[in-house]
């Protein structure tokens, strides 16, 4: 219904100069004088508002339809459509008034014989030019515009009556679609932050794809979903959570690179090495990018045959460390991952073991400052420092350190940790003359203890399952 404070709006669709060869009434300025604007007049004063008469002559000119046809079809308040003379423009403006809206729709007509169509059955009103005809015909074309404007609910064209349809407004609509979508995305934003708390990695993964069935493309949904799934050695389901975060936000940086780390785990090089590249082409400052760029590397220089690397990718895979340490400064991870690869190739080269000799005793006491912190990733500490006493062949205080971080490490992230640790330890007993009689024997029982623990972890998830 019309707003009360608003003018209630009359337009009139007609013939624009010919009323047809059955009108006896042919004048149409005479037709708005004496019978639109007694009616205009007569609505005003029983409802005790404003009401506006609008006739558009005009618009039935050869060429194009006027888009204020279409317009007065939707938005008048009180529409009434003259259907003398069977102009067919005139039927063409009340198909659509009938399609927009479901009242107030009001057909005329001087002579019924005009009156073509499925149109003549809907309350149709007969005018004519003598005082008697004039008279009862505004009394009924007033009184079914009062009906039509005061009552809720009521259909007067064949169109709605017959169609489980409503009219919304364009801008209506999509503000109607964005208040959904705010809701989806609120009721999402609500369960990821529930998940972010929740202790139990499984809890966390189901909350998680609860907020994506409510919001498909919430992207800290996708983020947190793939990063849970990786540390938990998931990697296909991760692949598919990050693949999907990065076809939706292809900008997204840190999608990228851990898309890169889930496919590097799960044995896809190539992979991984497109998405940590475009990783830091998005974000060059990214050292945690350029540190995972390296790790991948790594993985990459090896062969199938055991102790033979490629060199030209432990460079590279040293490069981005060292690009990473520039980041990242104080950082032990790129520090201590630059430091392994030049004791590996320092296995054929003098000068780049003894560097890498001095820069592990150094970074021993930046490691035991760091695993004093209360950060989540302190447990990687703990294996930076482990790996700096071993390395060096301190044998027993380097297996302490590894069983402090052992016990450090959450249940969650324990094979996937603890698999990342072991890989470039046994990297250095297959390269002979990478570590020094001692180191070697501190070497292999830390590489014995790990798969011990990572055995122990996997009886007991199956023994819990």
């Amino acid at each position: 219904m019309v707003q009360a404070h608003d003018p209630i709006r009359i337009f009139v669709a007609m013939p624009g100069s010919d009323m047809g060869p059955k009108a006896k009434w042919t004048h149409i300025d005479s037709i708005k004088a004496e019978l639109l604007e007694p009616v205009r007049a007569r609505l005003a004063a029983d409802t005790g508002r404003e009401v506006e008469l609008y006739i558009e002559k005009d618009k039935f000119q050869i060429g194009p339809i006027h888009k204020s046809m279409f317009t007065e079809a939707l938005v008048a308040d009180v529409y009434i459509a003259d259907l003398t003379g069977a102009n067919p423009n005139v039927y063409l403006e009340l198909g659509v008034r009938w399609a927009l809206r479901d009242a107030v729709t009001i057909p005329i007509a001087q002579d019924p014989r005009d009156v073509l169509f499925n149109a003549q059955p809907n309350r149709m009103v007969i005018y004519g030019q003598n005082i008697d005809e004039k008279g009862a015909a505004i009394e009924k074309i007033v009184k079914a515009a009062l009906l039509g404007l005061t009552s809720k609910g009521v259909v007067d064209n064949p169109v709605r009556e017959s169609l489980d349809v409503v009219m919304v407004p364009r801008a209506e609509l999509a503000g109607l679609h964005q208040a959904i979508e705010d809701l989806r995305s609120q009721r999402a934003d609500d369960l990821i932050e529930i998940a972010l708390r929740t202790t139990s990695p499984d809890d966390q993964i189901n909350y998680l794809r609860e907020a994506l069935t409510r919001n498909p493309v919430h992207r800290d949904g996708w983020y947190e979903l793939g990063t849970r799934l990786r540390r938990q050695s998931r990697y296909p389901e991760a692949i598919g959570a990050l693949d999907e975060l990065v076809r939706l936000y292809p900008d997204d940086a840190d999608g990228w690179r851990e898309l890169g780390v889930a496919a590097s785990k799960n044995g896809e090089l190539d992979r991984a090495s497109a998405a940590l590249n475009e990783a830091v082409r998005l974000n060059p400052a990214d050292g945690e990018a350029w540190s995972n760029l390296g790790g991948m590397e790594r993985r990459r220089a090896r062969t199938s045959t055991p102790g033979v690397f490629l060199g030209e990718r432990l460079t590279e895979a040293m490069n981005a460390y060292h690009h990473a340490a520039k980041i990242r400064e104080n950082d032990t991870y790129p520090l201590m991952n630059e430091a392994r690869i030049k004791l590996l190739l320092g296995a054929n080269d003098d000068r780049l073991r003894a560097e890498a000799l001095d820069s592990l005793a150094k970074l021993e006491l930046l490691a035991r400052y760091q695993v004093q912190s209360s950060s989540p990733e302190r447990h990687w500490k703990h294996y930076d420092l482990a790996d700096t006493l071993l390395l060096r062949g301190r044998t027993a205080d380097g297996l302490a350190a590894v069983e402090d971080a052992i016990a450090a490490t959450p249940r969650d992230e324990f094979r996937s940790t603890l698999s990342s640790v072991v890989e470039p330890l046994r990297d250095f007993l297959s390269v002979p003359n990478s570590l020094d009689q001692e180191a070697a024997e501190a070497v292999r029982a830390a590489v014995a203890r790990y798969e011990e623990a990572i055995s122990a972890q996997a009886a007991e998830a199956t023994s819990d399952g």
